[in-house]
């Protein structure tokens, strides 16, 4: 078989060169990511999103747990239904959820999360009432501290064991769906936690302040949130229909400010 004469390889090297120069400097964000796609320009990570969710409205009052059990099992704890946590000085919400609505999202190599994620069953509650669980790459643990058994029944993992007091157990969750799942005490029918489960971690959960931060997105692409509640499923503000908004963030923090939350929606 003949070869192409040197002088027709001269000007490809040179072609080459010219791709793979731009490529050493600047690294795989230009040149591997941008022409094998595995990831968007601007996989740096170099781009975080937060913002504050206030209620606008009449805060409403507490709800009280009233059920049989409560009162033995938990002698002396005060215990609320926690679907709908408002500061009454502040108006912050707690537990709204804000996640990049594409599960199969590309990570950018500045992405951590600790290892574990645990649940714990402490005096007559679900420890944290909302978690985020990258799945694939953090281990999810249900625990008890209580002195009394708890069982956990958890859909997505296809369990409901029984804990014991002191019990810990690992959970092996093998996939995600579109929305934050349930967990649930069938002994205690009051206790409800929530669980986000993502094939990525840029998932925020709002603390009692009110606030969310996401870290470690990648900057100069369009992406797809989703914001959720318990109360009302998708948090739809008038601005975000099914509780959804895009955006196309800039390197540095990109901060969404206050969010007004009408009480009706919470109701």
């Amino acid at each position: 078989m003949s070869h192409p004469p040197f002088c027709m390889l001269a000007p490809l090297r040179s072609l080459l060169l010219g791709l793979i120069r731009p490529a050493a400097l600047f690294g795989t964000a230009l040149f591997g990511t941008a022409l094998f796609g595995t990831a968007p320009f601007g996989v740096a990570g170099a781009a975080d999103l937060k913002g504050k969710f206030v209620l606008e409205g009449i805060v409403p009052a507490p709800v009280p747990v009233v059920a049989p059990n409560a009162a033995i099992d938990f002698p002396g704890v005060k215990l609320f239904d926690e679907s709908r946590i408002v500061d009454p000085a502040t108006k912050a919400i707690a537990y709204i959820t804000v996640y990049v609505r594409d599960d199969n999202f590309p990570v950018t190599p500045a992405a951590a999360a600790p290892a574990q994620v645990v649940v714990d069953n402490k005096a007559g509650r679900f420890n944290p009432h909302m978690s985020a669980l990258w799945v694939g790459k953090q281990q999810l643990f249900f625990m008890n501290s209580d002195p009394v058994s708890h069982n956990s029944f958890f859909d997505l993992a296809g369990v409901n064991p029984l804990l014991t007091p002191g019990t810990r157990i690992p959970v092996n969750v093998a996939g995600t769906k579109p929305l934050p799942q349930a967990i649930t005490c069938n002994i205690h029918t009051w206790m409800k936690a929530i669980v986000v489960a993502r094939n990525h971690p840029y998932v925020g959960i709002t603390g009692a302040d009110g606030t969310f931060e996401i870290k470690n997105l990648p900057d100069g692409v369009e992406i797809e949130f989703q914001a959720w509640h318990e109360k009302p499923g998708y948090l739809k503000i008038p601005a975000w229909e099914k509780g959804r908004f895009k955006m196309t963030l800039k390197a540095g923090v990109n901060d969404l400010g206050e969010i007004k939350v009408p009480v009706a929606i919470l109701n």
